[in-house]
């Protein structure tokens, strides 16, 4: 008879290796790193429109008609942009894009130089390099952002002493390294052969800075966007069962990431669906899956980690008080790590863990 303890082990196992993670990072995680840090500041829309109207007031360098569609309350302004390029008014959508820029560093730059230690970017951090717990549940692949500024970036460099490889050069890989794939580029990258990356975002002229600027068409085709769309998408297929959207509403402007994350997800090297789950408010994973029926999504209504931090540490057990509270005025972001740190501060052996998770944890006003 055929030895089957072999098979079985290697069943258990696989039954118990940790599920690899994914964090997509779009404009709503970065400002909720801001605004948990300072309550005073942010960067949504709307406080890159105050910016670019207390600069600009008096002498911007387009029509009224424009100037009046970019300072819209709620004006999208990827729209905005590539409705001027479909008039052919380049010169008006340069200008919307510089003064785009401009807004975004200036809201970022202190907090990208030097970025509080407890932060809600350094506390995930932490979650994955030094709880063992969490690592022996999850397997953090990498880091996917659309962010422009370098707020991750430089918390991991400060606080974590690892080098990020933004993937432009597998011959210089370091095994320790943290992989960060910018789909849209950032504003400390200079546009030269090889890609250069500068200590600062003011470092770069705005005629240098490689980056795709906002517009529903992104153009990535060529260098170094080609290659890091398509390694990304290496790593969704191959390396990921679990995607965590923060921040990121997967709408039309992200249009360019819905027919990859329905590819992934009907071919997902590991034979079954890749889990999208979203870190953001109900209204926003309600309106994804509506938009994207064949995605398997779940929001933080959906979240046994949420419902039982809700349950036990708030006393809302009703469901329709859940879905309340979590369309209420409350950072996502910051509560969905409440809850994952409350599920694994239940287990003993980790509560004496030291680092900045633990710290954030167990802050007073918690």
């Amino acid at each position: 008879m055929r030895d089957l303890r072999p098979e079985r082990a290697l069943l258990h196992l696989k039954t118990y290796m940790p599920k690899k993670i994914i964090y997509l990072f779009g404009a709503g995680a970065s400002h909720a790193v801001v605004n948990d840090c300072n309550p005073t500041k942010g960067l949504m829309t709307s406080d890159i429109q105050t910016v670019i109207q207390n600069k600009y007031q008096n002498k911007y360098n387009f029509d009224n008609e424009v100037w009046n569609a970019l300072i819209m309350e709620n004006n999208d302004v990827e729209h905005l942009i590539s409705y001027l390029e479909f008039k052919y008014d380049y010169a008006s959508s340069n200008l919307v894009r510089k003064y785009y820029r401009e807004a975004i560093i200036r809201l970022s730059n202190g907090f990208a130089g030097n970025p509080p230690k407890s932060n809600l970017y350094s506390v995930i951090m932490d979650m994955h390099l030094n709880i063992e717990t969490l690592k022996s549940e999850e397997d953090l692949q990498c880091f996917i952002s659309l962010n422009y500024e370098d707020i991750l970036e430089k918390t991991i460099i400060k606080y974590y002493n690892r080098n990020i490889n933004y993937n432009f050069n597998r011959n210089t890989e370091n095994p320790t390294d943290i992989k960060v794939y910018k789909l849209h580029g950032s504003f400390n990258w200079s546009n030269d052969r090889p890609v250069s990356i500068a200590g600062r975002m003011t470092d770069v002229k705005s005629e240098k800075a490689l980056w795709i600027p906002p517009g529903v068409d992104k153009k990535k085709e060529n260098y170094p966007f080609n290659l890091l769309w398509g390694d990304a998408v290496e790593q969704l297929l191959n390396n990921c069962d679990i995607l965590r959207v923060v921040g990121c509403s997967l709408n039309r402007n992200d249009w360019g990431l819905i027919p990859i994350l329905y590819d992934i997800q009907k071919f997902n090297s590991h034979g079954k669906n890749l889990l999208i789950e979203i870190i953001d408010f109900k209204r926003t994973s309600d309106k994804i899956k509506e938009n994207y029926k064949y995605l398997k999504v779940i929001g933080l209504d959906e979240n046994a980690e949420i419902i039982n931090y809700m349950n036990s540490v708030y006393g809302i057990n009703d469901q329709t008080e859940i879905d309340s509270y979590l369309d209420s005025e409350i950072n996502p972001m910051k509560f969905w790590i409440e809850a994952k740190l409350n599920a694994l501060y239940s287990n003993t052996s980790i509560k004496h863990k030291k680092g900045i998770a633990y710290k954030f944890y167990n802050k007073p006003n918690l």
